[in-house]
């Protein structure tokens, strides 16, 4: 397929499931904070460092939902989506939980590959697991890179390689592909997982193993030669192997993990 096949095709998949299912946006947020509570604690650094805050890949709007509850009065936050599905959700939820924002979100559908701002205009731009999943990930982050006015930040998470998560994820699809060949249908496991639910544990997790066209990770060189017409690069291996609540993920706010499923990038212009 071709890079104009590939994003159409994954705007389908995840209009079918949108990024961590469930039904309300509390559930949600129940579950994405369990599994990944550091995003609380670098969502809270983002927001007090920044009024005016782009979301590249909104979702579903749970970490803008989330954000706008931190930021003050006279702040901007807007979330960019390739999924309609994902931002009728967003807007939706929004809706139902104005009383509990500080600002109103605005949701926008848009390509993370032709971001609708003009050059060097952005204060900030967030994006958490969603870039490793477009047609072209460099070209994407250059996007970025154009956006942002100089000096100022994005905030990235993209999957890591060396994690037990992405090491069974591709294990997952290596079985789906022979599965594929035996049984002469394509995604065949995925047909299988579409008649069960397993979002009240795993959200979407298992759908992207087996369907998300794109799921690219990144080894700590990827990531600098990814961002390397960027000024400054720092960046943290965390997230965590297990999906459930655990003592340790409490003691470990910033999420700091040698084998952890994502860096986290903070790169300056």
């Amino acid at each position: 397929m071709n890079s104009a096949d590939i994003s159409e095709a994954t705007r389908q998949f995840w209009n079918m499931w949108p990024c961590d299912g469930q039904s309300s946006y509390e559930r949600r947020a129940k579950l994405r904070y369990t599994k990944e509570p550091f995003i609380l604690h670098h969502l809270r650094q983002v927001t007090a460092a920044h009024n005016h805050i782009v979301e590249v890949g909104c979702g579903q709007g749970t970490d803008a939902l989330t954000a706008c509850q931190y930021l003050e009065s006279g702040a901007t936050y807007t979330g960019i989506d390739a999924s309609d599905q994902s931002i009728a959700s967003a807007r939706k939820a929004a809706e139902e939980r104005a009383a509990h924002l500080n600002i109103q979100p605005d949701f926008q559908e848009g390509d993370a590959l032709a971001l609708p701002f003009a050059d060097d205009s952005l204060d900030c731009v967030y994006s958490m697991g969603v870039l490793h999943h477009v047609s072209d990930t460099e070209r994407a982050v250059a996007e970025v890179h154009r956006v942002l006015k100089p000096g100022s930040t994005c905030y990235i998470f993209l999957y890591r390689t060396a994690s037990p998560k992405l090491i069974v994820a591709y294990m997952l699809r290596a079985i789906q592909a022979v599965c594929d060949v035996l049984s002469g249908r394509q995604r065949s496991l995925l047909r299988v997982i579409e008649k069960r639910s397993f979002e009240g544990a795993l959200g979407t997790m298992l759908a992207e193993a087996f369907g998300v066209p794109v799921m690219r990770s990144y080894s700590g060189r990827g990531i600098k030669r990814l961002f390397s017409r960027f000024g400054q690069v720092d960046m943290l291996a965390c997230g965590f192997n297990w999906p459930f609540d655990a003592a340790y993920k409490r003691a470990n706010p910033s999420g700091r993990n040698a084998i952890g499923n994502f860096y986290y990038i903070k790169a300056t212009k």
